[in-house]
């Protein structure tokens, strides 16, 4: 189930990079399935679940997610 959690956190990266419509879409997704990040075995994928809890897991989220993922 880990590697389902870093997955998902990838799904969650890749949100903020969708249009609106698509958005739509997948919001209702991302939050059905939020709990698969509690199996999450890596510290990033931890910390993305702590910022989910904090943040509340939507674009927020995406969009931290997007900058780190430009500046690494």
């Amino acid at each position: 189930m880990a590697f389902v959690a870093y997955k998902y956190s990838i799904l969650l990266w890749e949100y903020s990079r969708l249009n609106t419509a698509e958005k739509n879409a997948a919001k209702e997704f991302l939050q059905d399935y939020k709990w698969v990040l509690s199996y999450g075995a890596s510290k990033k994928t931890k910390l993305i679940q702590k910022v989910v809890r904090i943040v509340g897991g939507g674009d927020l989220t995406a969009k931290l997610l997007d900058v780190y993922m430009r500046n690494r």
